[in-house]
């Protein structure tokens, strides 16, 4: 076990925003896309496109990852980096506990899953921004690589979980198939 906890914390301490202040600006504007307020908007936004089906698994699947991350956060309560290390780039938020897993990781992946199912052709574009939106939090000293990991792996899993069980969650029905609606009742 220390062998990993040694190698979260070298592995944070060489990501961890050593650059110009410009990157400071754009890592915490891209930390805001992992924000469940903001995928829950687009998902809204989807549901009023008339893209209900989408709309309504992202929105389970927030839900439901979003919850086991909370549990998850409070059964570890594990310290930020903050609260370890001495020397830490930080911008903006400075939290001290509840560091696993990555809530943020969390949204963007179960998002970007869901997404990247119904827009193939742009899977690899939505799967780069939420590395990007997960490197964010290590970049602003908020999070420990296994964080992103194990929050990244819960969004995936409950996203691939809703996408498995989306024939039960939205069975196709043909006209006259129902109980309650036969040829006699038309």
């Amino acid at each position: 076990m220390n062998f990993f906890l040694s190698l979260d914390k070298r592995l944070f301490c060489h990501l961890n925003g050593w650059a110009p202040p410009f990157f400071d600006y754009l890592n915490f504007f891209i930390t805001f896309f992992g924000e469940g307020i903001v995928a829950l908007i687009i998902f809204i936004g989807w549901y009023i496109l008339r893209r209900r089906r989408v709309a309504l698994l992202g929105i389970g699947s927030l839900a439901v990852s979003g919850i086991i991350s909370r549990i998850l956060k409070i059964v570890f309560a594990r310290p930020r980096p903050l609260a370890i290390l001495t020397s830490v780039h930080t911008f903006g938020y400075l939290f001290r506990y509840s560091s696993f897993p990555s809530g943020h990781a969390t949204t963007i992946f179960a998002a970007v899953t869901i997404l990247s199912f119904s827009y193939k052709r742009f899977a690899p574009l939505f799967y780069s921004f939420a590395i990007a939106v997960a490197y964010s939090r290590i970049y602003l000293g908020l999070h420990w690589p296994s964080d992103l990991i194990a929050g990244g792996a819960i969004g995936y899993s409950v996203s691939k979980l809703f996408l498995k069980m989306q024939p039960r969650i939205f069975p196709t029905q043909k006209i006259g198939t129902h109980p309650n609606f036969s040829a006699q009742n038309r």
